[in-house]
């Protein structure tokens, strides 16, 4: 989906917080995406774009924060977070190696070796390409999503959900995953005893696991949370507790 110049600027201009009116920049949106992690309970990116006016993309700059985040159990043993925050320009650019009237945003465009560049599907999303402003392949896509004001009223409360719902399953699956290489223990997924759903800008998942450890099975609390790109962050683990 092609956007013009003239609908990037007027969505900046609907949207202008005062604060940000008032450091004399304008704030253009913030994207999110959840990555796949190996080491990690959950790898976050946040990607924050300015203007220096509603009409000024010459002044743009962007502010990146990656959250590299452990699971903290219910003693708040191991965890803690790594943060790693980078800044700097960025630029709208036309065209990717498939299309020469899309529209992309290219940060880092003064800085050849940390450039990257995202295309904007629409107003709400951002997709990253290769190097060569090209599309990645399905497995390697990376997209970010709009971070709107979630209404309160619309954050939902945990309910009862079916143990063997496939959204369910993967939850589970993955919780035990993500703990097993937190930990380095072999651990595997006896069944889900309960699970509960909660709505709140994606969903969170609390689950009841029974969970074998060296071929006994013992009962495990897990939160996971499911962002709206579909991935997974596992939130909490607590052994030997399921309530």
């Amino acid at each position: 989906m092609r956007l013009t110049l003239l609908a990037l600027v007027l969505a900046v201009v609907a949207g202008v917080p005062e604060g940000e009116a008032q450091r004399g920049r304008v704030l253009l949106g913030v994207f999110r995406a959840t990555l796949p992690c190996v080491d990690c309970a959950s790898h976050r990116l946040e990607l924050t774009l300015y203007l220096r006016a509603p009409n000024d993309f010459g002044g743009a700059t962007f502010e990146l924060r990656e959250i590299f985040a452990f699971v903290v159990d219910r003693d708040g043993a191991s965890g803690g977070e790594r943060v790693v925050d980078s800044s700097g320009k960025w630029a709208l650019v036309r065209g990717t190696a498939g299309d020469p009237g899309a529209t992309v945003y290219r940060i880092n465009p003064d800085k050849p070796s940390q450039a990257r560049s995202f295309l904007v599907v629409n107003e709400d999303e951002l997709r990253e390409l290769d190097s060569l402003n090209a599309e990645l392949p399905p497995e390697r896509v990376l997209t970010l999503r709009r971070v709107l004001d979630v209404d309160p009223s619309k954050v939902g409360r945990y309910r009862e959900t079916a143990a063997d719902a496939p959204d369910v399953r993967a939850a589970a699956e993955f919780a035990v995953l993500a703990q097993s290489v937190r930990t380095g223990q072999t651990l595997a997924l006896d069944r889900v005893v309960s699970a509960r759903r909660q709505v709140a800008a994606g969903l969170n998942f609390r689950l009841c696991l029974s969970v074998k450890t060296m071929g006994e099975a013992g009962p495990a609390l897990a939160v996971v949370y499911q962002d709206l790109n579909g991935h997974f962050a596992l939130s909490y683990w607590a052994a030997g507790e399921c309530s």
